[in-house]
């Protein structure tokens, strides 16, 4: 692949690469436009997630791109997970906000809590102190 010969195309041959998109067979949903991670906010967490899940000091070892971004794709139980969940969650389709969805969120722990507090007391006679 050789130079592009105007600046537009070489920018957007650019992005490609540094995007380095690897097609799935489903469909991702109307959630494609929200930043889920952001490099330079979130490094610390990225640093540290490589660091506890492939011992790789990425400030001391050079990865390629691509490498880089194989690896961080499986990063897997790190708080960098926590926080590309919560910036992507979006209320199901059934409720019209997000508030809606968090107060039948609400509501449903409640209930399952007051069935864990009856369960709770039906065993307690049994329980050995």
């Amino acid at each position: 692949m050789g130079m592009p010969k105007d600046k537009e195309a070489g920018l957007l041959e650019l992005i490609k690469f540094y995007r380095n998109e690897q097609p799935l067979p489903r469909d991702l949903g109307d959630n494609l436009d929200v930043e889920v991670i952001n490099w330079i906010t979130d490094s610390e967490y990225i640093y540290a997630a490589f660091l506890s899940q492939y011992r790789i000091d990425l400030i001391k070892q050079e990865l390629h791109w691509h490498d880089f971004l194989s690896l961080f794709r499986s990063l897997k139980g790190h708080t960098i997970n926590d926080i590309m969940a919560y910036r992507s969650w979006m209320p199901p389709k059934e409720y019209k906000t997000a508030k809606a969805a968090q107060e039948a969120d609400n509501k449903e722990y409640r209930l399952r809590k007051q069935r864990w507090e009856i369960e709770k007391k039906k065993t307690e006679p049994f329980v050995m102190k």
